[in-house]
């Protein structure tokens, strides 16, 4: 589908003006004015996505970038044999495809929304003038792309140095963080996930995925049911982690 007919129709695009979007605080659009909102309001187009729908893939053409005003959406890479590593999940104000945006005609990656939400799109050659006419969105992007960088080589030394069961209780211990609910003594974590999307997210083969996930519900630091899962011992996953022995 072409992303300039994914509009919403007129009564929702009224409710969706950028000026009163709570997700664009943290975003590369964070900081624009009056006229800047207004030029946004103009070229980008809104849909509400369900879970599952693809954004983009990669070895696509680059169309343009994707701001998630909500839902959430996983963002990840195949291997030759179809195997997913998901790279990172985005959430209410990350934007899509930039990192091809000036340097590739095609995607290196793929994104699919986990959660249902709206997402905005921004033609490419509309946001590169945007980038150029605007200095503040030029700041955010050269800050977002430098930020991703380090975290993708963060993320190498990460694969290399640790254990499968390490890999998984850092993983727990981060989406406990930044998509954690407290319950009284545990904190539910608000995103649903199959186990083959953990494995993925952690770049291990779902069998040892498992294997970690039963571990930590045997020694009572997780309690997983479907794919919801809540953290009952959220330093005792810190210490499985050995966060604080690196």
């Amino acid at each position: 589908m072409n992303p300039l007919n994914r509009s919403l129709d007129s009564t929702q695009e009224a409710k969706l003006e950028c000026s009163t979007c709570q997700a664009r605080g943290g975003g590369i659009f964070a900081g624009l004015g009056d006229a800047g909102l207004r030029l946004l309001e103009q070229i980008k187009f809104a849909h509400v996505y369900q879970r599952k729908q693809g954004l983009f893939y990669e070895g696509q053409p680059v169309a343009g970038v994707y701001c998630v005003r909500s839902g959430q959406v996983k963002v990840f890479k195949s291997t030759p044999e179809g195997k997913q590593y998901i790279l990172r999940i985005a959430q209410e104000g990350d934007v899509l495809g930039l990192e091809a945006l000036f340097s590739s005609a095609v995607h290196s990656c793929s994104a699919e929304v986990l959660v249902k939400g709206v997402i905005c799109f921004v033609d490419r050659a509309k946001v590169t003038d945007l980038v150029h006419s605007q200095p503040l969105v030029a700041r955010h992007v050269m800050e977002t792309l430098s930020r991703r960088l380090q975290e993708s080589d963060a993320e190498r030394i990460e694969l290399a140095e640790r254990s499968v069961k390490e890999r998984m209780a850092r993983l727990f211990a981060v989406l406990a963080q930044s998509h954690g609910v407290e319950e009284g003594d545990r904190v539910r974590i608000d995103l649903l996930l199959s186990r083959e999307e953990l494995a993925e997210m952690i770049g291990a083969a779902p069998e040892s995925a498992m294997r970690a996930l039963a571990e930590f519900k045997r020694e009572r630091l997780i309690q997983a049911r479907g794919r919801e899962i809540s953290i009952l011992d959220l330093r005792g996953l810190v210490r499985a982690a050995h966060l604080l022995d690196r």
